[in-house]
């Protein structure tokens, strides 16, 4: 028996198709095609269909006038293009057409359930969820069909459309991570806002100047901005219970490095301020192993894509960062 006549194969006919022939739907395709990760991704394709060909199929469907349009496969055949420019003799990339009964808002939720590519980054599944919301589906229908556990999450994604524009291009340029924009428009005003990128942005320039990988804004530092705002009183020391650190007069005039210096030297309870009056937890240089070590996997999952799952992981680690903070700084939460 030849396995196309098995009786549990369901037919699904693949096509070769020009790929110069094929349309896009720019009010169809969310994800952002410019951004860096998106350009690393296609250029990582387009290597491997120059050595080895297109071997995972475009999804496509017919649309008016007889044209062809991509459902599933954009970075594909973008990639594809590019390739043939650079001198790539691609005549045809194969293709299966979807579903007959397939219809717009099944289209829009594939998107993210029949993702096969690379991930859609939080902006782009907050996209589909507006469009979904846009077509009349309540928070509960969405998180069903989407296989989200809570409506919580499809609040989240809806908050992330309405940030505004300055703040969406930072996340797709990967200056603030989509998690901070929303904390910042819930609670930061603008020149705090400001503040914290333009401070990001500088920690960014001196660790590339190290060789270094650059930091996302996160939302640590977003809430200790909020907390920094708020009126606190003078905490009482316990001398008995808890070690004070020494402030020997520091060689250097500068005050930040007078107080990095002193506590570093001499150990004990990390300061809960620098001079400037801005959290030492938020400032990667007072930041202990451990909380390197956590602000790295919370990176690391944030670049994992975008789901429910991975937002409750986000969440636990920054938590957890907050208690070993906590504990440096003898602080009884």
């Amino acid at each position: 028996m030849r396995f196309q006549d098995h009786p549990a194969v369901q037919r699904r006919d693949m096509f070769q198709v020009d790929p110069r022939k094929l349309k896009v739907d720019p009010n169809f395709n969310v994800r952002g095609m410019d951004s860096r990760e998106t350009r690393d991704h296609i250029a990582g394709l387009k290597a491997s269909i120059i050595a080895n060909g297109v071997k995972v199929p475009l999804e496509v469907r017919m649309g008016e006038r007889d044209q062809i349009f991509i459902v599933s496969g954009h970075c594909r055949h973008v990639a594809v293009l590019e390739a043939i420019k650079e001198g790539a003799e691609i005549a045809t990339v194969p293709c299966i057409l979807e579903k007959q009964s397939t219809n717009e808002i099944d289209r829009t939720v594939n998107l993210i359930v029949a993702n096969s590519g690379k991930p859609l980054a939080p902006l782009e599944v907050a996209a589909v969820v507006k469009r979904l919301d846009d077509y009349g589906w309540n928070p509960k229908q969405i998180a069903e069909r989407l296989g989200w556990k809570s409506t919580n999450t499809v609040k989240q994604h809806l908050e992330m459309v309405a940030l505004p524009e300055d703040a969406k291009k930072k996340v797709r340029e990967g200056k603030v991570s989509a998690t901070t924009a929303r904390q910042m428009a819930k609670g930061v005003d603008r020149e705090t806002a400001e503040r914290l990128w333009k401070e990001n942005e500088e920690e960014n320039r001196k660790i590339m100047g190290k060789g270094g990988r650059t930091k996302k804004l996160t939302p640590r530092k977003v809430r200790q901005a909020k907390e920094a705002a708020k009126p606190r009183p003078e905490a009482k020391s316990d001398s008995a219970s808890q070690p004070q650190v020494p402030t020997p007069e520091p060689a250097s005039t500068d005050p930040y490095s007078a107080a990095l210096d002193a506590w570093k030297r001499c150990g004990g309870l990390r300061p809960e301020k620098r001079p400037d009056g801005i959290p030492t937890r938020s400032d990667q240089q007072w930041m202990t192993q451990a909380e390197m070590a956590i602000s790295g996997a919370m990176a690391a999952v944030e670049k994992a894509g975008a789901s429910e799952a991975l937002t409750d992981a986000v969440t636990l680690l920054s938590k957890a960062r907050d208690r070993v903070a906590d504990h440096v700084e003898g602080v009884n939460p």
